[in-house]
């Protein structure tokens, strides 16, 4: 049996929760002055948060594609396979970001307005952009300010997360809709 898109989001926001928590635990103790047992423990805490973080992204990218599938109406549409994929081509992916992750808001609009579904998705393109944009901006201002800004990154994650969790749940009221017909 096919998993629900919720059930999906769950399991990304499960992994994303323990890799950011993993993470901040770790950088955090990094900046006090500790014996080197305890050092080398924090360096596995903090590799740990980030492994977790590889697994989210792996299950935000099947997430991602399952939702183009739920969402795939023709031929000449945007595949699953293509929208995902396309995110693992170097450079092109910086344009393919944008443009997989705004057209998926703009195809499930397209199926509310199709089935008359009366679902509130707010200015969610906009929330997609500015979460990619922080992403981006927290590396480079880490770079430049120091890692407080690291902070920026982090407010575009959970961004995507809340674009994401709607995405979802538009695309659940969709299916609910679709099983009752």
């Amino acid at each position: 049996m096919q998993k629900s898109i919720m059930q999906k989001f769950k399991r990304y926001f499960m992994w994303f929760i323990l890799g950011v928590v993993l993470v901040i635990v770790g950088e955090v103790l990094s900046y006090f002055p500790v014996p080197s047992w305890v050092f080398y423990f924090v360096g596995v805490i903090y590799i740990c948060g980030l492994a977790f973080l590889i697994v989210a992204l792996i299950f935000k990218m099947m997430l991602l594609h399952a939702m183009y599938k739920r969402i795939y109406e023709n031929k000449e549409d945007i595949g699953p396979g293509k929208a995902v994929g396309f995110l693992f081509i170097p450079a092109f992916n910086i344009y393919w970001i944008f443009f997989a992750y705004g057209s998926l808001i703009g195809r499930i609009k397209k199926y509310l307005q199709k089935y008359t579904i009366d679902h509130r998705m707010g200015a969610c393109k906009w929330i997609a952009v500015l979460s990619i944009l922080l992403m981006w901006a927290g590396p480079i201002t880490s770079f430049v300010f120091g890692d407080v800004f690291e902070i920026i990154s982090l407010i575009g994650a959970f961004l995507m997360v809340f674009y994401l969790y709607k995405c979802a749940k538009a695309i659940e009221k969709i299916e609910q809709f679709q099983k009752i017909q």
